[in-house]
């Protein structure tokens, strides 16, 4: 990963945890990267951490609804061991301590919602915002691709996947991410996808993006449930998140989403102003009971 200057390594295939940490070190080396980030089952960690690597926390029931995953660092630049900015990181922290989840009625009631219709059809966050019920979100088709890319690259100068190229967001809703949006007057506002990962039935949400103008209208908090609902279909056991640490609206809609909070990745990855630090979001969903062979994609 060249544009956040680290290696990364998702849930790697093999019970040697310490073998895949002298292999992730040094390809770092090598390419002169000065982060490693891997995220591995729950078991391995020890391995890692006894070869230097940093426990930044651990999504429970990751995997499938049963195995945690840990997701750990390796720093050979000793200033990526330390937060961006840790005074905006506590001012967060003690804001989104106070802040309470929303009653699962609501997101209940939002499910019901869905469940009426009809398949599919053609970023701050104020913590008093709260979507009506009838908020409409839209499934993205393909043909959305474009203006989905140009959303998310009027929002972000800085953004650590292509997102802002229609070719790579036509490329994932294609092969079955799902992305929705919100229109208002025929202009698309705001949006967000779930990035699937088949095999562990789980996805990250992503690609959060709100116009300025028509920010603190609840509209983020939609988008995600109506993305958890999606999920739901497909019997997908959990949805996590990596969360901009120093941005207050975004960990508090998580939080209030009953998401629960795992840590802290320091100085790890470029999004919005440089280097930053992302927060560990997960949440458990309620699943449908059926055939799991049926979500591979």
């Amino acid at each position: 990963d060249k544009y956040s200057d680290r290696v990364r390594c998702d849930h790697p295939n093999t019970s040697q945890g310490e073998a895949i940490a002298f292999f992730l070190a040094g390809a770092a080396h090598c390419l002169g990267r000065t982060k490693v980030l891997t995220m591995v089952e729950e078991g391995l960690a020890g391995e890692l951490i006894e070869q230097g690597f940093i426990l930044a926390g651990t999504m429970p029931r990751f995997y499938r609804g049963k195995k945690g995953c840990s997701v750990l660092t390796y720093n050979l630049d000793e200033g990526r061991k330390s937060k961006a900015n840790p005074k905006e990181f506590s001012k967060v922290e003690a804001i989104v301590d106070k802040v309470e989840h929303l009653e699962d009625s609501f997101i209940k009631e939002r499910y019901d919602h869905l469940d009426d219709m009809e398949g599919p059809t053609e970023e701050s966050y104020d913590e008093e915002s709260q979507p009506d019920i009838d908020v409409k979100t839209i499934l993205a088709m393909p043909k959305d691709a474009e203006r989905l890319a140009n959303l998310i690259d009027q929002t972000f100068d800085d953004y650590p996947t292509p997102s802002h190229d229609p070719n790579y967001v036509r490329a994932q809703i294609e092969s079955g991410v799902p992305f929705r949006y919100i229109e208002e007057d025929g202009i698309m506002v705001a949006c967000a996808s779930a990035d699937l990962v088949p095999d562990a039935l789980t996805a990250e949400l992503t690609d959060c993006a709100t116009l300025p103008q028509h920010r603190k209208k609840g509209y983020m908090m939609a988008l995600l449930t109506d993305l958890m609902w999606d999920l739901e279909q497909r019997d997908y056991h959990s949805a996590f998140t990596y969360a901009r640490a120093r941005v207050p609206g975004i960990n508090i809609l998580f939080k209030r989403l009953g998401f629960k909070y795992c840590g802290c990745i320091h100085q790890s990855c470029r999004i919005g102003e440089g280097l930053e630090d992302m927060n560990m979001w997960i949440r458990d969903l309620p699943t449908t009971g059926a055939s799991s062979d049926t979500n591979k994609i």
